[in-house]
């Protein structure tokens, strides 16, 4: 893959700006890591608002695919050794890809779960972006992944779905905290705004932060508690 100037200061503070604007939850998560992943996810996310935007924006099922199609031949070109786009999605594309060709696959299950929300199919867009942002890869095994648990609980949140499907997922989510890499804690903290998620709330982003801070700082058997006394 060819040089290009996506690796600049003024890329990433374009791109911190992208993310913060559009996805503000996961961006503060982002805070948490250490440089080279922070840029990562902050890729993934740009990518993630890019999709979601196309899926919102259409009113044909078709013109969607044929958008989401668009970005899965960008992830062949690349591959071939083409330079991105010159967009902020297509940018972040080739960093993405140029730092790790591997995350394509991620990408992919991401456009295949927005795909599956215009044909109006359930679809797990959620366990997939945690799934990314976690690099989290698709095992076997009777236990779900701790992106996909988290990802479960912030999709039925957001959705506000109540009941058993919510309870069973906040109670495994719990279940998980006790055992957590450093990298999944800095995701699975955003998760003390669960309340926020169901009551429709959006508090003032200086209150948001110190909520997260807060549950960062207070460690996993504080936040297990709290999940465990939502479900």
């Amino acid at each position: 893959m060819p040089e290009t100037k996506h690796e600049s200061p003024d890329f990433f503070k374009r791109l911190e700006t992208f993310v913060k604007r559009n996805h503000e939850t996961l961006w503060l998560g982002t805070r948490f890591l250490p440089v080279a992943r922070r840029r990562r996810a902050l890729c993934i996310l740009c990518l993630d608002g890019e999709f979601y935007r196309i899926v919102t924006s259409v009113n044909e099922e078709m013109i969607g695919q044929i958008r989401l199609q668009w970005w899965r031949d960008e992830i062949e070109r690349l591959k071939a050794g083409e330079a991105p786009q010159k967009s902020m999605a297509g940018e972040a594309l080739g960093y993405l890809l140029k730092e790790n060709a591997d995350d394509a696959a991620h990408v992919l299950r991401l456009l295949d779960a927005y795909d599956d929300h215009l044909g109006k199919q359930e679809t797990r867009y959620a366990e997939n972006l945690f799934g990314a942002l976690m690099d989290d890869r698709p095992r076997g095994g009777a236990s779900s992944s701790v992106s996909t648990v988290c990802g479960r609980v912030f999709q039925l949140a957001n959705q506000k779905v109540s009941g058993e499907p919510l309870t069973d997922a906040v109670n495994e989510l719990a279940d998980r905290t006790s055992s957590l890499e450093d990298e999944e804690w800095a995701w699975v903290s955003l998760f003390d705004l669960l309340p926020f998620w169901l009551e429709k709330k959006n508090p003032a982003p200086i209150a948001k932060r110190w909520r997260i801070w807060r549950s960062f700082l207070g460690g996993e058997k504080r936040l297990q508690s709290r999940l465990r006394r939502w479900a």
